[in-house]
């Protein structure tokens, strides 16, 4: 079936209240179209009426982060939330990730970009006037003016707002996923049979590190590295 039938007969199941064949097709749309936010938040609530708060909680807050003015996602999101208790692990708080929390998570990209652009537009012109300034003294032959305490400061945001650009590029270069279960065993190795390292909560974002044999490497930031099955990580 293409897209739109498989999407279509999810919402006919849905509102049938047949949520679990809405479940099936849901799932499937979303494999042919992996970032539709449409099809997340379909499905998102399709969990929600399955009982599956956890899941649910992921899907619409990948949602989100694929569109942070999706409001239908942000609703479902916070209805949930006041469900679902998110359930933190001991960990160490990192400085990157205090960095994340302040500078990454409140903002869309757009803000530095936009920021930077301004700035730079500022410096720009501020900069031009000052060496057409000195160049004039120099040919007057007066004393060379100074370059001034604005164009300093302005000089410094520049580089502020640039490093924030970049940290977002380095942060949108991790790989990232949520825990759509309620617990999960993560595995000292990619076997069922591997000793338990740690077990993560439902709704937990975590680093996803690499894939193998069907398996996936996570890290809890903070925390310790392990194997957990793919099913149970929404990829971001």
């Amino acid at each position: 079936m293409s897209f739109n039938e498989l999407f279509q007969n999810g919402v006919k199941s849905f509102k049938s209240q047949e949520f679990d064949k809405a479940s099936v097709f849901f799932n499937q749309a979303l494999d042919l179209q992996p970032e539709n936010t449409t099809v997340l938040v379909n499905l998102a609530a399709t969990q929600y009426q399955l009982g599956l708060k956890t899941a649910a909680f992921a899907y619409y807050k990948k949602a989100l982060y694929l569109d942070p003015s999706l409001s239908t996602a942000q609703q479902g999101l916070d209805f949930v939330k006041s469900q679902v208790q998110i359930r933190e692990i001991p960990h160490r708080i990192e400085t990157y990730q205090k960095t994340r929390e302040y500078l990454i998570e409140p903002f869309s990209v757009f803000v530095p970009l936009i920021l930077t652009t301004l700035l730079f537009a500022m410096w720009g012109a501020r900069t031009l006037k000052y060496f057409g300034q000195k160049k004039r003294a120099y040919l007057a032959g007066e004393n060379l003016p100074a370059y001034g305490f604005l164009n300093f400061i302005l000089s410094i945001l520049l580089i502020i707002s640039f490093s924030w650009v970049g940290f977002f590029k380095f942060d949108s270069s991790l790989k990232r996923g949520l825990v759509k279960l309620e617990n999960v065993s993560v595995k000292s190795s990619p076997l069922l049979t591997a000793p338990e390292i740690l077990q993560i909560y439902g709704g937990l974002e975590v680093q996803i590190l690499r894939h193998q044999d069907g398996w996936l490497q996570i890290e809890y930031p903070g925390s310790i590295a392990g194997w957990v099955e793919p099913g149970s990580i929404l990829e971001l």
